[in-house]
């Protein structure tokens, strides 16, 4: 099963282009949840950033970074970075 992403405009589901399904096809359209927006948004940028690549506009495209869920706190002793910032301002 192919997956594609549309945009719905005046009640119509507008594919990117490229996408070209047989005439009469039945689809399933399912209307995504909060934290699937939420993934669209960011596939969303990660498109635009690869078009403004392919312009010359940015150098390159930097994956976001991604914490470990095995990412353990460390306790340092000493001032608070912020603390310290403040200090030398006043």
């Amino acid at each position: 099963m192919d997956i594609y992403m549309g945009t719905v405009k005046d009640g119509v589901v507008l594919l990117p282009e490229g996408v070209n399904l047989p005439q009469g096809l039945t689809v399933e359209i399912r209307v995504p949840e909060k934290s699937a927006e939420i993934k669209n948004q960011a596939e969303l940028e990660h498109q635009f950033k690869q078009k403004l690549l392919k312009k010359g506009l940015l150098a390159e495209v930097k994956l976001p970074l991604q914490v470990s869920r095995r990412t353990i706190p460390v306790s340092l002793k000493g001032k608070l970075l912020s603390e310290m910032i403040l200090e030398e301002r006043r």
